[in-house]
């Protein structure tokens, strides 16, 4: 392999070649001059003397010269090697010769152009893990030997499980599902898209699993992206149970309302008191399902928030007494007490007047409906720093404790109420009514005992 000399050594090669066609010039030159043999023979040994102390000073300036270049080189490299190493920040102060200077500027203008892009490329990974990690669906990509090559927090929340975040962690170890590791297969065998649908805990999470095979520079990875489907169960669910209610709801009175028809036809017309009574309990039957009919429409418009709501400061006393005068006539039967107890002091509320006086009402007649005779019902108001919170109690049959929690529900019955009149709507229109107003209600019981309803309301500024 042929190794280019340096300029130095260069430079000092034709400094020799020079010094020795001057001397041999004037070698020559002695010579042809005719001098004498002694004068010849010092003038050839001065210049003798004079060209070995030339050849010599031009090696050792050379030599000097070329020592302080490979300095100079060797200062170049070092910084080269701590770049490499990762101090992405590094830079080479600028030698004085001009052959380092060169290499040390090119360097330095590599360099930064290299940390620029290792910069960008972090900020681009960096962008992408917080939005992976903000996701609200699980991604965990997968190599084509099981490897796990990323995940982010949701997935561990949806699989509720915490990944061990290592290298080598393989797919089996942290998703212990099989139908998922086969869609996961499947996808990179066959290359297609993959979904299914699977439940964890014991059915209280539904999640999809959908694996996407990709391909990169010819490594071959799957993208495995999960999504909760629990809230989505829920409400087909509710929507079942609604349309089961709804059906049931409506089909008694119409059973009533055939009934009662057939009768009138099989020859009641001929009985004109039998008649009447007949057409009167049909016409309670259309009633109660106008009743619930309209109810329903009424908890689609609060739930949608389309239902209208003038709120104002007013005085809770008007609304209490207003529904006290109303079902002071439905106690009196049942010799039931309603009583109310209201602070003078009692600041306003924000309200709307007829809104509130439903919820009351609502209250107060369930009080009413399951209050035996000769019990209670109380309403009472007590002030608070931003809120006054209204409580409507009665001494009845009480509500079983696996039932509170469902007592706001739409057609949600407890035993006890089975046998009494209603829709099962009354309670979730308070409810939303209630939220309706900014406030919370919430029901305390104990079976035997009575129930307590609780809710609240904010003072007016």
């Amino acid at each position: 392999m042929r190794v280019p000399l340096s300029f130095h050594w260069r430079l000092a090669l034709a400094y020799t070649v020079s010094m020795l066609v001057v001397f041999g010039a004037a070698g020559a030159y002695l010579i042809a001059s005719r001098s004498s043999n002694d004068e010849i023979g010092r003038a050839i040994g001065t210049v003798i003397a004079v060209g070995v102390a030339s050849i010599a000073l031009g090696l050792a300036l050379a030599a000097a010269l070329s020592r302080r270049a490979t300095s100079s080189m060797q200062y170049v490299t070092e910084g080269a090697r701590t770049f490499a190493e990762g101090d992405l920040e590094h830079r080479i102060a600028s030698p004085s010769r001009d052959e380092a200077r060169e290499a040390a500027n090119a360097f330095n203008q590599m360099a930064a152009t290299l940390q620029d892009m290792v910069s960008n490329l972090s900020s681009e990974r960096n962008r992408l893990s917080a939005v992976l990690d903000t996701m609200p669906d699980g991604v965990i990509v997968t190599a084509e030997d099981g490897t796990v090559e990323l995940v982010n927090h949701a997935a561990e929340w949806l699989l509720d499980r915490p990944f061990q975040r290592e290298q080598g962690v393989q797919l089996s170890d942290i998703v212990r599902y099989n139908e998922v590791l086969q869609v996961v297969e499947d996808a990179l065998s066959a290359r297609v898209i993959r979904q299914i649908e699977f439940e964890i805990n014991k059915g209280l999470r539904y999640l999809s699993a959908i694996a996407t095979p990709v391909s990169a520079r010819g490594n071959r990875s799957v993208v495995l992206t999960l999504h909760d489907l629990t809230r989505l169960r829920q409400v087909d669910t509710t929507r079942r149970e609604f349309v089961s209610n709804v059906s049931h709801e409506l089909r008694s009175p119409l059973a009533a309302i055939k009934a009662l028809a057939e009768t009138i036809q099989d020859g009641a017309l001929e009985e004109p008191d039998a008649a009447r009574d007949f057409l009167r309990r049909i016409e309670g039957e259309a009633d109660r399902m106008t009743i619930m009919v309209n109810e329903l429409l009424e908890l689609s418009r609060l739930q949608s928030g389309q239902a209208p709501m003038n709120l104002v400061p007013m005085k809770l006393a008007t609304v209490v007494d207003d529904v006290k005068s109303r079902f002071d006539l439905q106690a009196g039967p049942k010799c039931l007490s309603l009583k109310t107890s209201l602070p003078a002091s009692l600041p306003y509320v924000m309200g709307d007047h007829d809104k509130l006086s439903q919820v009351l009402g609502n209250l107060v007649e369930n009080g009413v409906k399951f209050t035996p005779e000769g019990g209670s019902i109380a309403v009472s108001a007590t002030a608070h720093a931003d809120v006054v919170e209204v409580r409507v109690s009665d001494t009845g049959v009480g509500i079983p404790a696996e039932h509170l929690p469902h007592v706001f529900e739409r057609f949600y019955k407890a035993d006890r109420s089975r046998r009494e009149v209603g829709t099962g709507l009354g309670l979730a229109i308070v409810k939303h009514l209630v939220q309706a107003h900014g406030g919370d209600i919430r029901a305390e019981s104990h079976e035997g005992r009575g129930a307590t309803f609780i809710f609240t309301l904010d003072r007016a500024s």
